[in-house]
């Protein structure tokens, strides 16, 4: 359990408090240090400009150990500290959980990375990435440029990863394609042979991995190792740039990502953000991705909303609505949805780069 922050009494300090529950272990853990990270900068740079109401905002860090009933014990740690708004940056399986332990609890749950919606409510904000778009931003022009149509469903066993299989499974017939086989794995699995080996059978050209973390990593070395490269390509909506540093060079090829954001995109504001994170933590911190960089945003976007609003419900109906300029580009909150332009990337060593020119 690595948690960050917590005051050793709720009235420590009349500042302000953020909540951050995210997975610092588990297999989750992958992406931690960066999302911890984005959120410590956003944060120096609202309170640079007063916080809320001239008062500094604390950030604290509740660790859920990629486990749903963990992350309720921390949500409810966050609450106990003075936490009114809590970003879930965790598996969706940890944002249901936690949504439905504080149903009644007046905190403002905001899950700034991917997720399937669904959850929304006035008090329920969730505004990453949502698979359908992925996919129709990503399977027509991928097949089209690989030309392959036998698509093999395989990923963790949670409500993200079997949402986006039924989402799949809707839309690969339109384009003339199909399923030819569908398996999940518990998260925290490690020998995946049994699932590649039926990928192998099936005649699969190409793979939908909803695998996240280190069960992502271990998958595809393993793909690699066993020669699933020679057959498939694989397109894994949740690959980002920290997953590929641990997959590492040879064990990516083959493999392509879609997402509003990656480090490589090209817009000013993601250069700004880029040297700003460089300088603040040096040139071997783990790269920003699409995880990390929605917290760094989602911070910004609740100061902004907070800096006007009192209570829970006014902050969450403010932060429904608006267009905002931000490191990924051009973004627009429209009730409970982000609306954003997705990029289609292909791994190239540990980056992801346009797979579309």
């Amino acid at each position: 359990m690595r948690r960050r922050g917590f005051p050793t009494s709720r009235n420590a300090s009349s500042h302000p408090r953020l909540g951050l529950l995210t997975s610092k272990s588990g297999p989750g853990s992958l992406f931690a240090t960066s999302i911890d990270n984005a959120a410590m900068l956003a944060l120096e740079e609202i309170n640079a400009e007063g916080g809320i109401h001239g008062s500094p905002v604390e950030l604290i860090v509740g660790d859920d150990a990629t486990d749903p009933q963990t992350g309720v014990m921390e949500a409810r740690r966050l609450v106990q500290a003075g936490c009114r708004t809590i970003l879930v940056a965790a598996t969706s399986a940890t944002y249901t959980a936690v949504a439905e332990a504080l149903s009644d609890a007046p905190v403002l749950l905001v899950q700034p990375v991917m997720n399937e919606g669904g959850r929304g409510d006035r008090l329920r904000l969730q505004l990453g990435e949502r698979p359908d778009d992925q996919l129709a931003a990503a399977v027509k022009p991928l097949m089209r440029m690989e030309g392959v149509r036998r698509w093999f469903l395989a990923g963790d066993d949670y409500c993200w990863p079997r949402t986006t299989h039924g989402l799949a499974r809707q839309l690969l017939p339109r384009y003339g394609a199909g399923v030819v086989g569908e398996e999940f794995a518990s998260l925290g699995t490690r020998d995946f042979a049994p699932i590649i080996e039926s990928i192998q059978k099936s005649g699969a050209d190409i793979v939908l991995s909803t695998f996240v973390g280190a069960d992502a990593v271990a998958f595809e070395r393993q793909c690699y190792a066993m020669g699933l490269r020679d057959q498939c390509i694989t397109l894994a909506p949740a690959l980002e740039e920290s997953t590929l540093t641990y997959i590492g060079d040879e064990a990516a090829r083959g493999l392509y990502s879609v997402s509003g954001y990656f480090q490589g995109l090209q817009t000013e504001g993601n250069a700004s953000l880029l040297k700003r994170y460089r300088a603040q933590f040096g040139p071997w911190a783990p790269p920003l991705s699409t995880l990390s960089e929605s917290v760094f945003e989602a911070v910004h976007i609740w100061w902004q909303a907070a800096r006007k609003a009192e209570d829970s419900e006014r902050i969450a109906a403010a932060m429904r609505h608006g267009e905002f300029q931000l490191p990924r580009g051009t973004v627009t909150l429209s009730e409970d949805r982000l609306r954003q332009q997705l990029h289609l990337t292909k791994a190239t060593g540990t980056e992801l780069y346009p797979a579309l020119g």
